[in-house]
């Protein structure tokens, strides 16, 4: 049957739609059910609510069957089924003839798909452990491990690019605007180690890569608290560099203050020492102690003090055996300190000279090897142990080799080395022999497994000549820093290494630290520290160490 309903206009119907005076039209349910299906040949217009099954009106559409809301729709369009939200079907496998834009949920998959251009994908889900965000511009993953682009949020020790970084042929520019340019096929790295490079896949057409590196100073201390000091000395102990003594601006700045720092950029005072200020005095750890001994203020001094904090000093004596002096060498051997020669010096550096050679057990007293050594007096020599024993090279202008196994008789490997006279030189041991570098202006490089028969390693080092420079072992290799490079000049900055003692790389030709001479370079915590020293006459306060190291792989 087909039934229009048109308008009713102030009047109701009951079941056989005979109006009601209650205003209520009603089709199929008073007294008994009447109408049951109702067909309609045009549109229906509802204007506000539909209510099936209940009279109570809630929403938009609400349905009701045995006293529950089986179907609802609010006013902000959500729709629940039997009060929750809409359940789509779960299947373990991808259903069959389905049309585009069915959706269903797999159960053996644990995720949502849609069908979609004919066949199945997959609706992507965030993982519990991926927390990427984005402002628009920039997109970072909060994770402190991942990477992040434009801006640094929750970044810690990863990639944060917080400018612009733009692809260069075989380079890069960064957001300072530098441009970082290896050459194509290049990789950089911060490991030494080519196998291992290698073996992570860093190749280019099967060929393996060969390795430079440069090193990347840092300034930890732009203005010490242990201020302007030249001739002072550093030592390593209790997991600590210190800095003792020296001489600042003027003649008669001489210091006697202790500092430390575990950082190098945090330097901490110690204490006053209650000896007398100094310089050109030695100190070196034995025993568990630090250890000073001798120098030149006013006067040359021969006193000795040790201490095992830093803080408290403890006078060993005031009055060892030996005469006052400076400018001479200690060393550690075969348990007992070693004092070594100098200059008594009462009236300048050229005078009084001496040879002798005295040791001490406790620092207190003192014994003497031997008054008047088999080489001659001198002062500014380079004293190290190699092979068990004590070997003493050049100084005062000399070219002779000495070595000795207990101090008191000295055995003259050479009396004229290949090497010329000189001071001022370095001496280390690497790779089971002595090395020679530089001195009085000189820039050759000589070893020697001996101390008798000394090899060339080069004539003419491409690093200037030089004297009252530095040298250090350090990451298997020799390295040279600073000093004089003739009389009268202001001193040098570069910094060399060698692997072999034959072929030396310039790691920086102007270092961030400025040019100097008599500073000193401990290694400490990993890394080489320089220290003070003197330019054009002026001394330095600053405190620089070696920043990460960088490789430069590349295949040419």
């Amino acid at each position: 049957m087909v039934f229009s309903l048109l308008t009713a206009y102030a009047a109701s119907f009951d079941y056989d739609l005979i109006p009601n005076s209650d205003g209520v039209f009603n089709i199929g349910f008073y007294p008994t059910p009447g109408w049951k299906d109702l067909y309609f040949g045009n549109d229906v217009v509802i204007g506000n609510r539909i209510a099936v099954g209940t009279s109570s009106l809630g929403g938009l559409l609400k349905v009701v069957a045995s006293g529950a809301v089986v179907l609802s729709i609010d006013v902000e369009g959500n729709t629940r089924v039997q009060g929750n939200p809409i359940q789509v079907g779960v299947f373990v496998s991808n259903p069959s003839s389905v049309n585009n834009g069915g959706i269903y949920y797999n159960a053996t998959s644990n995720n949502f798909k849609a069908y979609e251009n004919g066949s199945w994908t997959d609706i992507i889900s965030r993982p519990a452990d991926v927390f990427w965000s984005s402002d628009g511009g920039n997109i970072w993953n909060l994770n402190s491990n991942n990477i992040g682009i434009g801006i640094s949020s929750g970044i810690v020790d990863a990639l944060t690019v917080g400018g612009v970084i733009d692809n260069r042929v075989g380079g890069f520019r960064f957001p300072d605007g530098n441009v970082w340019s290896s050459g194509r096929n290049s990789i950089l790295s911060t490991s030494s180690n080519d196998t291992a490079l290698l073996s992570g896949g860093y190749s280019y057409r099967g060929l393996a890569f060969t390795r430079t590196s440069t090193v990347m100073w840092a300034l930890v201390a732009p203005v010490t608290w242990f201020g302007f000091r030249v001739e002072h000395t550093s030592v390593v102990h209790d997991n600590r560099m210190w800095v003792i003594g020296g001489r600042g601006l003027g003649q008669r700045g001489f210091t006697n203050d202790v500092w430390y720092s575990t950082d190098g950029v945090v330097w901490t005072r110690s204490a006053s020492g209650p000896w007398q200020g100094r310089y050109a005095h030695t100190s070196l750890v034995f025993n568990n102690r630090m250890w000073v001994m001798g120098g030149i203020s006013s006067t040359p001094m021969r006193d000795i003090w040790y201490s095992v904090n830093g803080s408290l000093w403890t006078l060993a004596t005031g009055a060892p055996r030996w005469t006052a002096r400076a400018d001479h060498a200690s060393v550690v051997f075969n348990n007992r300190m070693w004092v070594i020669g100098g200059c008594e010096c009462p009236k300048g550096w050229d005078t009084n000279y001496k040879n002798d050679v005295w040791y001490s057990l406790n620092g207190v007293i003192w014994t003497r090897s031997t008054s008047r050594a088999s080489w001659s007096e001198r002062g500014g020599h380079a004293v190290v142990v190699f092979n068990n024993k004590m070997w003493l090279l050049g100084g005062q202008f000399k070219n002779d080799v000495w070595y000795s196994l207990n101090g008191v008789i000295w055995t003259r490997s050479t009396s004229r080395a290949s090497w010329s006279e000189r001071g001022g030189h370095a001496v280390v041991v690497f790779n089971n022999k002595m090395w020679l570098l530089g001195g009085k202006f000189k820039n050759d490089v000589w070893y020697s497994s001996d101390g008798a028969i000394w090899t060339r390693a080069t004539a003419s080092a491409p690093w200037i000549g030089r004297e009252d420079h530095t040298a250090v072992v350090y990451d298997n290799k020799i390295w040279i820093m600073g000093g004089y490079p003739a009389i009268g000049s202001q001193g040098t900055n570069d910094v060399w290494y060698s692997s072999d003692g034959f072929l030396w790389t310039m790691a920086v030709e102007n270092a961030e630290w400025s040019k100097r001479t008599n500073h000193t370079s401990p290694i400490f915590n990993g890394k080489i520290w320089v220290i003070g020293g003197w330019f054009w006459y002026t001394p330095r306060l600053d405190v620089w160490t070696n920043d990460q190291k960088i490789y430069l792989y590349n295949n040419f």
